[in-house]
């Protein structure tokens, strides 16, 4: 029985309340959300996202690919190089957990966002367009590095590795929610402790509170390395004010955009793109066995 019965602090609070989740996901399988959200509609294919895009109005996703008008091709053939990843169940056991259902979106999200900031490293380096066979092999050598049931080297960025380093650095226990910051941090830490196992010359900088430091910035760059800049940022009280949709977009819409880490807590999404004012998102919550 994994509930306990006396919960005594807010902590045991929230791990009670994510193993009941847990139980819920598992029954139903996590299938309330869908894959890929646009236009307030949730879809599981491409075919049935394609018929509910309004392909009247341009759609810009992440490194400046602004698809034209009714080009549903362009659309599909975009979405299939981002890597997706969600919820799992029936993983290794991590303090009682089998399943992340309920508790691990923002975990799932930050995991896209570096498999994707990967792929798009290597096919930089094989200098080959995203059309190319190779892409595919990419994908196939970057997204190993995710599985969960993996430890230390085999797949640095597992969900087991990312709670390990979350307990030491944030005290927070497999079954509490994570937010953008700790699991950006946590992702770091998983990346900076395993880089030999990809070789890669990729440098995380995460600025807190908003503030870049543009020296630093610089040194990486002189170093003749790839960096990736995380700005953790809270944009409203409850919801997104709307004073920052300019921003959002624009951000969205630059030639070096990884994405956004965005949502609310237990509600997390990774968003890849806009139609005007409506954002285009990869959900985590759908429970894969």
């Amino acid at each position: 029985n994994m509930e306990k019965t006396e919960p005594t602090n807010e902590g045991d609070i929230l791990l009670e309340a994510a193993q009941k989740r847990q139980t819920r996901g598992r029954r139903t399988k996590g299938c309330s959300n869908g894959i890929l959200n646009c236009l307030r509609a949730s879809a599981r294919t491409f075919t049935e996202l394609n018929k509910r895009i309004d392909f009247s109005q341009d759609v810009v996703f992440c490194k400046d690919q602004t698809l034209k008008l009714d080009d549903k091709e362009a659309f599909t053939n975009v979405l299939k190089k981002f890597p997706w990843i969600s919820y799992r169940s029936d993983f290794k056991e991590i303090n009682g957990f089998t399943s992340d259902s309920g508790w691990g979106c923002m975990i799932r999200t930050g995991q896209m966002m570096i498999a994707y900031t990967l792929v798009q490293i290597k096919l930089e380096e094989y200098k080959t367009p995203e059309s190319d066979p190779v892409h595919e092999k990419v994908l196939h050598a970057i997204i190993p590095m995710f599985f969960d049931n993996q430890m230390e080297f085999d797949a640095p960025f597992s969900i087991q590795n990312i709670i390990q380093i979350g307990e030491k650095m944030y005290n927070k226990a497999a079954g509490l929610w994570y937010g953008a910051n700790s699991v950006s941090h946590c992702l770091k830490e998983c990346h900076d402790r395993y880089n030999t196992k990809f070789n890669s010359d990729l440098e995380i900088k995460i600025f807190n509170e908003g503030i870049v430091y543009e020296d630093e910035i610089t040194k990486v760059l002189e170093e003749n390395k790839r960096l990736l800049v995380i700005i953790p940022q809270r944009l409203g009280l409850k919801k997104v004010d709307p004073a920052y949709f300019p921003q959002i977009k624009e951000l969205l819409g630059c030639k070096l955009s990884m994405g956004i880490l965005g949502g609310r807590n237990t509600s997390a999404r990774f968003i890849i793109g806009h139609q005007e004012d409506t954002l285009i998102t990869l959900d985590p919550h759908y429970d894969q066995c």
